[in-house]
């Protein structure tokens, strides 16, 4: 029987696909300061877009033929919200801070991740959703990827893309501390693209993470309350391309990793360690560019038999 793996993905401008996939445009904004940065899904199956567009989340419904995203949220005390993760049906944690306009770096303590609780409802703030806690990482310098721990949801760990370091933050009672650090997690000094690990998930016994600058894909063994186990392995090292570093990614149930490389494609990487290339864009790039557009979020159903 064929069946169909719905995907979701923040990218620029696409406009070629490769044969067995469908690809739709579900929302382009229309301003650079909405870039999108990462998305959840709700139980509902509708997508939270986080935004570097003064701490606002939005939601969107993409079931709905000409979806139009809305405020879900706005985050105090921070400008850009950054990873987020399901720690609870309906219920997420994310990160976010305030960069520098210049390095991206956050500003030193506005790094803080929020639990946020689409069960409750705040009737005298446009009844938008419960911000239970506020942890502060006050030492990060650009909180990305989150992830929680399957067995330990109110445990998450966050990669930090400028120091190479993974967090450990405990939801539950706001302790934080670092459960790795490593060269290979953080950027190369002086690089064009100042930003090291960027995704994250957890699956099996094993943390995943990209290296956007560094151009790979690895794991480490992690137990079920987040220690480390084992050293770094390399999954897959990938082509050096200035247009599709590897970001945000998605793993199948069969283990194939679908990858979103930043600006311009989406990227497949089989068990095996095959790459062929799912989307891709040939023109000009659309978000943050020279036209002033904003993020462009895309649905892509794969057909498998």
């Amino acid at each position: 029987m064929p069946s169909v793996l719905n995907i979701f993905f923040t990218l620029l401008s696409i406009s070629h696909v490769t044969y067995g996939t469908k690809v739709r445009q579900l929302w382009e904004f229309s301003n650079t300061s909405q870039w999108v940065e990462n998305i959840g899904i709700r139980p509902s199956g509708h997508l939270l877009l986080n935004t570097f567009d003064q701490g606002k989340m939005y939601t969107i419904d993409p079931s709905t033929e000409n979806p139009v995203p809305s405020v879900a949220i706005q985050l105090p005390g921070v400008t850009a919200l950054t990873g987020i993760t399901e720690i609870e049906p309906d219920i997420f944690a994310i990160s976010g801070g305030n960069p520098n306009a210049t390095s991206g770096a956050f500003l030193y303590g506005s790094g803080k991740i929020f639990v946020v609780d689409f069960r409750g409802r705040v009737p005298h703030i446009n009844n938008q959703p419960l911000i239970k806690r506020a942890v502060e990482i006050p030492d990060s310098k650009l909180l990305n990827g989150i992830a929680s721990l399957p067995l330990n949801p109110y445990i998450v760990l966050s990669v930090d893309s400028k120091l190479g370091c993974i967090y450990r933050t405990d939801t539950l009672s706001g302790h934080v501390d670092v459960i790795y650090k490593s060269d290979k997690l953080s950027p190369t000094p002086g690089t064009a693209t100042p930003v090291g690990a960027n995704g994250l998930k957890v699956r099996g016994g094993y943390l995943y993470l990209t290296n956007s600058e560094q151009y790979f894909l690895a794991r480490l063994k992690v137990s079920e309350t987040g220690n480390v186990l084992g050293p770094l392995e390399i999954i897959k090292h990938l082509p050096t391309n200035p247009t599709q570093h590897p970001d945000d990614f998605w793993i199948a149930q069969d283990g194939t990793f679908y990858v979103a490389a930043f600006t311009t494609a989406v990227l497949k990487i089989t068990a095996g360690g095959q790459v062929s290339t799912v989307v891709d864009e040939s023109g000009t790039v659309t978000s943050g560019g020279s036209n002033g557009k904003g993020g462009q979020v895309i649905e892509i159903d794969l057909v498998s038999k």
